[in-house]
């Protein structure tokens, strides 16, 4: 292989200012040659800590809005999306008429002051590199709803790099729904091979997810899950999935729907880039991240006595 066949080989790594105003890191790869293309694109969100928690009690019912008695029809509807260096959830709820309660929280932190970096080698016919991200991420969050009425629809997808677990429970009039996601990302490790003009290349993530479900429903029920390969499939563009899973149940049904998933890469040139195994006590190192309490423990014992 010729170096002058790669037509583009670009390593760009830029600081930017994110919108809370702290410094935050970018870094992409793009290969483009004769054997195909493959380009990867990672944004850190700084570092930050992020808790929040809500109790919403109450009846979606019409209210009048003139002396004569015309009145508007009810509704409740919420919208909300997180995620953080490709880690995170979004949800959107719709109710009509009836009770509805609704308990929330969330735990957020992450951190991209461990850095990144990068190799890489050439040899004859060969070209070789690899990138090592460290910016630790972790998502905990839990989300109880309870309606009996007309009808409520509530969506919602966890993600964690290229992974996402989702539910679309739909057209229900008795509902209850518990769903608890703790999800982390230690690490993020890219490898590419350019070998006689043809383009592999693998990610590894060091990556934690705990997805439960317990619901019960009276309408339709969408469950899917999919889990990617590690490696890119270059004619496709895309990390294949390596698990993917689709249930529909139409109908009363007490679901319950644990998955978990989870993987490990390490760095083999530089240990001590990577202090420890547990990255919580990495993550911890800063005054920032030193909540224990959130981390080890039930981060809603106080909030829902569980």
């Amino acid at each position: 292989m010729n170096l002058k066949t790669i037509t583009a080989l670009l390593i760009i790594i830029i600081y930017s200012i994110n919108s809370t105003g702290l410094a935050a890191l970018t870094w992409s790869s793009e290969f483009t040659g004769e054997g195909g293309h493959w380009s990867i694109e990672r944004q850190s969100s700084g570092t930050a800590i992020m808790e929040s928690n809500s109790d919403i009690r109450g009846s979606v019912t019409p209210i009048r809005v003139t002396p004569a008695g015309r009145s508007i029809n009810s509704f409740a509807s919420k919208y909300s999306s997180s995620l953080v260096n490709d880690v995170g959830s979004k949800e959107k709820l719709s109710a009509l008429e009836g009770r509805i309660i609704i308990q929330e929280g969330s735990f957020f932190a992450y951190d991209d002051t461990l850095g990144y970096k990068l190799t890489s080698t050439y040899s004859p016919g060969h070209y070789h590199a690899e990138h090592y991200e460290q910016w630790p991420v972790v998502w905990i969050s839990r989300n109880v709803v309870n309606y009996k009425g007309s009808e409520i629809n509530d969506l919602g997808e966890v993600r964690n790099t290229y992974d996402r677990i989702g539910e679309k429970l739909l057209y229900n009039k008795n509902f209850e729904k518990d769903l608890f996601v703790n999800t982390s990302l230690t690490r993020f490790n890219v490898t590419v091979d350019v070998v006689n003009e043809s383009i592999s290349a693998e990610i590894q993530p060091t990556k934690w997810l705990n997805y439960i479900l317990s619901t019960k429903t009276s309408g339709i029920a969408d469950l899917s899950a999919g889990i990617v390969n590690t490696k890119f499939d270059v004619k496709h563009q895309n990390y294949p999935y390596s698990m993917k899973n689709e249930e529909r149940y139409v109908g009363n049904y007490d679901i319950q729907r644990k998955i978990q998933v989870n993987s490990t890469f390490k760095n083999p040139f530089d240990e001590d880039f990577y202090p420890g195994e547990n990255w919580l006590p990495c993550l911890c190192q800063s005054d920032m991240f030193k909540y224990p309490a959130y981390i080890y423990n039930n981060p809603f014992e106080d909030l829902w006595g569980m």
